[in-house]
């Protein structure tokens, strides 16, 4: 009882003195002693028996995210701080990103509307007719990633 009276106390007295000149710090320190706290109290519901077993698991589940708040959280401040320093990565970076979601939400544009709802395999096969070319459809044992020479008809 005595670790949760300290942990709560040092709480209050972080939290009146502000010691740390930056927002994030602060917010971190705070964070950390609320973990520190529900820690303790936890534990002692849990060894206590003062709740009913079939809650202990859940207590569990709980203090596993609350001792993994800190680390997320001060993965964002990091984060934050990095992309504040280097916006020039964080552009390339968001580029790439915007580039990747187009190419997944890009559609065939020369299917007419109703062949809006076909599936990969008569999509492939209606490339075939178009093409004329048996070579690009994908069920013809051709394995995914290998290169195809169309001057020597065969896999390179």
């Amino acid at each position: 009882m005595l670790s949760i009276f300290l942990a709560f106390v040092f709480i209050k007295i972080y939290g009146y003195f502000q010691p740390y000149a930056e927002y994030s710090d602060y917010q971190m320190a705070e964070v950390g002693q609320s973990q520190v706290f529900l820690t303790y109290f936890v534990i002692i519901i849990i060894e206590q028996g003062l709740m009913n077993k079939d809650w202990d698991k859940l207590l569990e589940a709980l203090l596993i995210l609350v001792n993994l708040s800190v680390i997320v959280l001060g993965f964002y401040y990091e984060s934050l701080s990095y992309a504040e320093e280097n916006p020039d990565v964080i552009q390339l970076v968001t580029d790439a990103s915007n580039k990747v979601a187009e190419s997944f939400s890009a559609k065939p544009t020369d299917l007419k509307q109703e062949d809006s709802n076909i599936d990969d395999e008569e999509f492939l096969e209606k490339e075939v007719e178009k093409d004329g070319s048996e070579h690009s459809n994908a069920s013809n044992g051709i394995e995914f990633g290998a290169i195809y020479d169309d001057k020597e008809d065969h896999i390179v």
